[in-house]
């Protein structure tokens, strides 16, 4: 049986939920405490909040995706002009590290590519 899964509108984990909770925190981005990713109680806790709290859930993708970029060596404050290549660098690391999680970066860009174009559209 799984210790984790990822739940919740955003899919994700609660391990990754608190990595990037914990990295935010040290960024000086949010403020709170730290959460310990070691005791099944918080981990449990993070779970029934991603998987119960649609807005909570959605909360963390920014912290999983500021997070993932800094794990990927994209540093800096955020900011809207990201190369190609480090979106899809972002978005890979979003669904994990690995070949599966690259593939899955590139799938993703397209739908990234869409949402640019909707976007551009209405800006005129």
């Amino acid at each position: 049986m799984s210790q984790d899964s990822s739940t919740g509108f955003a899919q994700i984990f609660s391990a990754t939920a608190i990595w990037a909770h914990n990295w935010a925190l040290g960024q000086g981005l949010i403020s709170g405490s730290t959460w310990d990713a070691s005791d099944w109680h918080t981990v449990w806790a993070v779970w029934q909040d991603l998987h119960g709290d649609d807005d909570y859930n959605l909360s963390a993708v920014p912290q999983v995706l500021m997070a993932g970029a800094a794990d990927v060596g994209i540093t800096g404050s955020p900011r809207l002009d990201y190369t190609s290549a480090q979106i899809t660098s972002i978005l890979a690391r979003y669904n994990g590290t690995g070949s599966a999680a690259a593939d899955y970066g590139q799938e993703v860009r397209g739908v990234y590519n869409v949402f640019e174009q909707y976007n551009a559209a209405l800006r005129g």
